[in-house]
């Protein structure tokens, strides 16, 4: 008599194979022996494959859902007693699967394609001994999953070396070798193609537009500032040979680390001053250019020149230290490598190349300029910001003044009297100041330079104006009232 709430036909297990692969497991695989008997096979590479519909697997096991069954059957594969051939369990395509045993009628020509594979017995947990070897088909299914042959026997002194100083028993030493050898395998693949995308430094490298937007419109840094730490990058990446795939990450590192100390600098000096003769750059300097890679005594050599100029400019400054660390970095970046650079910043900055080129040469230039001064520079012409004071200064009419110079009222007069009395000096005085430049060279080529004489106003006429003439003049006024 059968009880009527069994209607259908039971599934029956195991209890030593439950015992040894898990309930859910042992309860899967009979369900699939059962899919092998009903259906028909095809004999492949020595096993016999078979493809049942995923919906009527789950028809099969209505207390699971597709992930269950996906989660069994990869447990299955782990443990080495199942093949899978196509992909993972999925509840709307062809679930293709294969017991790994061999099939001692694969290469007979008479096999019958309803045979039904004996469900493989577990065996006792044992640890692995010292002569362990992957069998054949073992090596066979990590070929499947694109493991070479050569990378595969390669693990097997390492792993059988660990296994047996844990000294741990296992039911399938396989199903585990199978694991770890791919997941070395997976570690491999991921390291070989960080080193194919690794370059090495070139000479002509650039940071990408997302790094510069990083540093300038993330970080608020400043563009020139950027800039200038390009040079010293290139140069030390470039003399250790090391390879990279990330060199705009290391960039944006190496630039933030500078910004910090020199916005500390920046910070410290608020009131704008001109340079004195005993002047010394801050402490900070020296840290800064020490992660740039640049000597100590390389910018210690640069300070007399860089004084030197900035007493004859006369200009004034809130951080002489931020000046001289920027002055430092193009000086040695034109000692480094002074093609690569040059040429890059010119593909970058268009006319502002010039600009740069003429900066790192305007030293050279200013020693040419006190040397003529001392043979024969006329006497009485003040520095720039002597003269810009002066031209501020003098009341008007300006011509009638006392002037130390006539290159001083030249150059405020050409500048307009109008914008140098209204005027802020950080806008004044660059445009006073090249004016004035202009004048001095000219002293110097021997050109005399005069003050014009203030134009005399005409002498008016003497002769009174007729009443005819001033009533005609007054109705001219009305018409223009009216």
């Amino acid at each position: 008599m059968y009880m009527s709430l069994i209607p259908e036909k039971s599934i029956v297990f195991s209890p030593t194979l439950a015992a040894t692969l898990g309930l859910e497991e042992t309860i899967l695989l009979q369900i699939l022996q059962e899919c092998v008997t009903h259906s028909e096979q095809v004999v492949s590479s020595g096993f016999a494959w078979t493809s049942v519909s995923g919906q009527k697997i789950l028809e099969l096991s209505p207390f699971w859902d597709e992930d269950d069954i996906r989660r069994l059957t990869a447990s299955l594969h782990e443990k080495g007693l199942l093949l899978v051939g196509g992909g993972a369990f999925q509840a709307n395509q062809e679930f293709r699967f294969a017991f790994n045993e061999s099939n001692s009628q694969a290469n007979s020509p008479q096999v019958s394609t309803r045979s039904a594979p004996i469900v493989p017995k577990p065996t006792s947990a044992k640890t692995i001994g010292n002569s362990w070897q992957p069998s054949e088909d073992c090596l066979r299914q990590l070929a499947q999953l694109g493991v070479t042959k050569e990378f595969a026997q390669q693990q097997i002194p390492p792993f059988v070396a660990y296994w047996r100083d844990r000294n741990i028993p296992r039911h399938s030493w396989e199903a585990k070798y199978i694991k770890e050898v791919w997941r070395q395998w997976q570690q491999a693949e991921a390291v070989s193609y960080r080193k194919n995308k690794q370059l090495p430094m070139a000479g002509d490298w650039y940071p990408s537009k997302d790094a510069l937007d990083i540093l300038c419109n993330q970080g608020a840094i400043n563009s020139n500032f950027i800039e200038d730490a390009i040079p010293e990058f290139i140069l030390y990446w470039r003399g250790t040979g090391e390879a990279s795939s990330t060199w705009d990450s290391k960039f944006v590192q190496h630039v933030r680390r500078q910004w910090q100390f020199f916005n500390g600098m920046m910070n410290q000096d608020k009131t704008p001053k001109t340079i004195t003769g005993a002047w010394r750059p801050n402490e900070s300097v020296y840290d800064v250019l020490h992660m740039a890679n640049i000597e100590r005594d390389f910018a210690e050599r640069l300070i007399p020149e860089f004084v030197l100029y900035w007493q004859e400019n006369g200009s004034a400054q809130c951080s002489w230290s931020t000046k001289f660390l920027q002055y430092v970095k193009r000086q040695w970046a034109r000692n480094s490598q002074p093609q690569t650079a040059d040429k890059h910043y010119g593909k970058q900055q268009g006319s502002g190349s010039t600009g740069r080129i003429r900066d790192r040469n305007i030293i050279d230039a200013h020693k040419m300029l006190k040397a003529c001064r001392q043979v024969g520079m006329p006497k009485g012409l003040p520095n720039p910001r002597n003269a810009y004071i002066e031209a501020c200064n003098k009341p008007s009419p300006k011509s009638s003044q006392d002037w130390s110079h006539a290159a001083v009222y030249l150059a405020g007069r050409d500048c307009g009297w109008h914008m140098l009395g209204n005027e802020i000096e950080r806008k004044a005085f660059p445009l006073f100041n090249e004016c004035y430049r202009q004048y001095c060279d000219r002293a110097l080529s021997g050109e005399e330079l005069a003050i014009d004489p203030p134009k005399e106003l005409p002498e008016t006429a003497g002769k009174k104006a007729s009443r005819a003439e001033n009533l005609k003049q007054l109705k001219k006024l009305q018409k223009l009232v009216d």
